[in-house]
């Protein structure tokens, strides 16, 4: 659930989160992310910032890899339209600010 997940990286301390984590291992698919979302929220407070930085920064990372590998695939025109077409698609950019983790 969204609402309990946001409450827990947000409000618990790093002692309850691990502990959650170790209780709700099938709650929890993604413990490295709920550790690292916990973090943010620790240094950008509570609110849909903190939840939502470390889906768009794997949204950001992606696309570099993406253009990294189609500048030795593809023409310089081609890989350009193909970065473009990826970074405006609706699913992309619905994953890179969703704030639940999935595996």
């Amino acid at each position: 659930d969204e609402e309990w997940f946001a409450e827990l990286v947000q409000r618990s301390s790093w002692g309850e989160v691990e502990a959650a984590i170790a209780g709700h291992v099938q709650a929890i698919p993604a413990p490295l992310f709920t550790l690292v979302e916990h973090g943010l929220a620790r240094c950008f407070g509570p609110g849909p910032l903190a939840l939502r930085l470390l889906p768009c920064f794997a949204g950001i990372a992606a696309l570099l890899l993406l253009h990294a590998t189609l500048r030795r695939m593809a023409p310089r025109a081609a890989s350009a339209v193909a970065l473009g077409l990826v970074a405006l698609s609706p699913f992309f950019v619905y994953w890179s600010k969703d704030a639940k983790p999935y595996t």
